[in-house]
């Protein structure tokens, strides 16, 4: 578990200005952020790991993001992207075991790490598809192996952005279920807003990069969802937009 904490930050991408004043995530919360497309969640999480240049501060359980090595960071706070690029056809298990690098001795991996692989493939019904190449896969299918290797870097925060896109949807409930029982800290980019308020204890809403609600989920309704996608939402079983 860790806590993360989000002061004055300012961010630029492009003509894109992201500003958060403050923003804290409990050890252990699981936060859910919702936003449209281009309200600055992304740039929100790659501020939070140090991928981008930004001005104000993130630390990690009191020490600054930028004050620790990145040897060190990847053993903190681990990082599934929006799109991963694959470049090589490595096998899903080969993939996973990846995740295990920051742990590594001189880059070989262990008895434990490769233990821990097998586990996580098991928990992530990935067992199946273990020797297959990555690039052999569905949308859907390299999501999970993602995730997995996601999760078998074992830090103390996990920083996912649309961790669920492409699953099925029987998958991303077991992948959500499985990732938000973990001890970590998680806040999680989600596209699909029932997911979220299902899954996730808190929910954060950004528009036109700006923090606009800050919600726990049994808290949210018509009223904040209709605001920050613009659309009219009417609440039954589910949130439903028109």
């Amino acid at each position: 578990m860790c806590d993360i904490l989000v002061e004055s930050l300012r961010c630029k991408r492009g003509g894109f200005s992201l500003e958060i004043d403050k923003l804290h995530f409990k050890k252990g919360e699981k936060v859910a952020i919702l936003g449209e497309n281009g309200s600055g969640k992304s740039t929100l999480l790659m501020a939070m790991v140090g991928f981008l240049k930004y001005s104000g501060k993130v630390s990690y359980d009191g020490v600054s993001i930028r004050e620790i090595p990145p040897s060190e960071r990847a053993k903190i706070v681990s990082y599934l992207p929006q799109k991963v690029d694959v470049l090589f056809n490595y096998s899903v298990k080969d993939v996973v075991l990846m995740g295990r690098y920051p742990w590594m001795e001189k880059g070989f991996p262990r008895a434990d790490d490769v233990a821990r692989t097998e586990k996580v493939l098991q928990e992530y019904n990935l067992k199946t598809i273990a020797d297959r190449g990555v690039l052999e896969l569905s949308g859907g299918e390299q999501r999970r192996v993602f995730l997995a290797k996601t999760v078998n870097q074992d830090t103390r925060a996990i920083l996912l952005d649309e961790p669920t896109d492409m699953m099925d949807v029987r998958y991303a409930k077991e992948a959500l279920k499985k990732l938000l029982s973990l001890p970590a800290t998680v806040v999680a980019v989600m596209h699909d807003v029932n997911l979220a308020l299902s899954y996730f204890s808190r929910v954060i809403f950004l528009k036109n990069g700006r923090l606009v609600a800050d919600v726990q989920s049994d808290f949210v309704d018509e009223k904040h969802l209709g605001f920050v996608y613009d659309t009219p939402v009417h609440r039954g079983q589910a949130f439903l937009f028109w």
